[in-house]
């Protein structure tokens, strides 16, 4: 399997960081486990370490990568402490985490400590080490519940204890590895058996607790990618991440799926020719939403929104 190759200075972590991952460490020192291999210069080592545990694709759990394999020699990490301390650095600096929900079990008896993980189920302790992460906002929940307004009308509102959780892990991540990322990715990755409802549940979440907003915000980064993709429909943008702060995330999700459900209604009465349904039209091209968001959301040009 390929890799890539270790002279990108955009992911993550140099030689010389390397050597101070060794210097600041007094246990890394020589000891009766040594190893010939750590005689070897950093650079070379390094690259070494690049080799093994760094993929060519973000990196999942087992659930959502199903049988997908990375080809990674985590073996390495079991050597010995130095080698360990040296490989974790390049493990979780350069290799890009692709972060899903994990919905609650159909029977409810999930405990409220169980409650929003989210898959791959990295450790609280290792998220100050990540430098690239993609994040897929949804979640689905098993039993959406309804809430009355204030004015006690009923009115739905996709409130979930589940989604809820899921973004506040969400908010911690942000905060632990948030202003050291050297790329941020939001996502929605909307499946065959697609619910709005259920879909907006997150992004609701998301704009309920404005501490997420405040999460993202303090990312270094002037530019995020933000892909909404369906099975017949994408929509992507790029958008600094302040831009939540003042712009609404949940109603930019409404108007994706709104968009999104015009486009497949065009497309089922393009299937019919003088009051008949043609059961033989070639699938047509994924649709680019962009043209029918950008007036809905902004009013103005795409161009504008990257400014903001």
């Amino acid at each position: 399997m390929p890799k890539r190759k270790s002279s990108d200075p955009e992911r993550g972590y140099s030689s010389s960081k390397l050597h101070e991952v060794v210097r600041q460490s007094p246990s890394l020192q020589k000891s009766p486990g040594f190893s010939p291999f750590l005689e070897l210069p950093a650079e070379l080592r390094l690259s070494i370490y690049e080799y093994l545990v760094v993929a060519n694709e973000p990196l999942q759990g087992r659930p959502a990568k199903e049988n997908k394999a990375y080809c990674l020699s985590l073996a390495i990490l079991r050597v010995n402490r130095q080698v360990y301390e040296e490989a974790r650095s390049i493990f979780f600096g350069k290799n890009t985490f692709l972060i899903t929900s994990v919905p609650e079990p159909n029977n409810g008896q999930t405990s409220p400590e169980g409650r929003g993980q989210f898959d791959p189920p990295l450790r609280r302790d290792r998220w100050q080490f990540i430098r690239h992460l993609t994040i897929d906002l949804l979640y689905y929940p098993t039993r959406p519940i309804r809430e009355p307004r204030d004015d006690s009308s009923e009115s739905w509102k996709p409130i979930d204890p589940g989604a809820a959780a899921y973004i506040a892990n969400l908010i911690s991540i942000l905060e632990s590895c948030g202003p050291k990322l050297q790329s941020l990715r939001l996502a929605a990755k909307v499946d065959e058996s697609f619910c709005a409802r259920k879909s907006l549940t997150s992004f609701f979440m998301c704009e309920r607790d404005r501490a997420f907003n405040r999460a993202l915000a303090t990312v270094a980064l002037s530019e995020m990618p933000f892909h909404f993709d369906f099975p017949d429909c994408f929509y992507h943008m790029e958008v600094n991440p302040k831009i939540f702060v003042t712009r609404s995330i949940f109603l930019l999700a409404c108007q994706i799926m709104f968009c999104q459900s015009q486009v497949r209604i065009d497309r089922l009465l393009s299937a019919f020719e003088n009051g008949r349904l043609v059961q033989n039209r070639a699938p047509k091209e994924r649709t680019d939403l962009a043209p029918f968001v950008n007036q809905v959301w902004t009013g103005k040009a795409r161009t504008d929104l990257d400014v903001l």
